[in-house]
């Protein structure tokens, strides 16, 4: 394993690596802006599509996760003061595997950034159910919002913390204020009303 090159961010880096043809490409992501990261990501990609590309995060980070994770990157890991210490032993892992998150820093923040996302548009949709007409109460909003998704009522009840038959209890009282009796049937009005469109 060699290191072949190791350059700053500037105009002509990108210009400079498409005469450089690597397994790898580590990013360093710190004190960029969100446009300059995602703009990068993608000439990189285009450069060498067959190179595996993995960003360094700083580990208190503005830089929101969600759209950086929906790039065409392999991975991403946490700077941190130990990096220098596995960095070999990472690569090495990173070129037989398809993908690593580094474990510590970054799966909390993508979690929380995650979670954050899913309640806004939990917050949305009871929102538009409300506006709809339909008053369902908190755990009939949670409940309908997951059927949207399509998630059957086991995977519900894992979700929720709920027993199966706690669920199938609350998809019947959802059922009867929608006036539906199919699951897809409601399903396809919640997501409708979701989106906005009429009921």
């Amino acid at each position: 394993m060699e290191l072949l090159c190791d350059m700053y961010y500037t105009d002509n880096a990108l210009f400079l690596l498409s005469f450089v043809k690597s397994d790898i490409h580590l990013f360093d992501v710190d004190g960029l802006n969100r446009w300059d990261v995602l703009y990068t990501i993608e000439k990189l990609k285009e450069i060498n599509p067959v190179a595996k590309l993995v960003v360094l995060i700083p580990r208190q980070t503005e830089l929101d996760l969600l759209p950086l994770m929906s790039t065409e990157i392999d991975s991403m890991i946490e700077k941190n003061r130990t990096l220098h210490v596995w960095i070999s032993q990472f690569i090495r892992d990173m070129l037989n595997r398809n993908h690593y998150l580094n474990p510590k820093g970054m799966t909390g923040k993508f979690i929380s950034d995650f979670f954050d996302l899913k309640m806004r548009n939990l917050d949305i949709f009871a929102e538009r159910l409300s506006n709809a007409g339909l008053n369902l109460i908190k755990r009939e909003i949670e409940i309908a919002y997951l059927m949207g998704v399509g998630l059957k009522n086991r995977e519900i009840a894992t979700n929720l913390r709920l027993s199966e038959g706690t669920v199938k209890a609350y998809v019947s009282r959802i059922y009867k204020k929608l006036g539906c009796h199919k699951r897809g049937a409601a399903a396809d009005m919640m997501n409708r009303i979701y989106l906005n469109d009429k009921p």
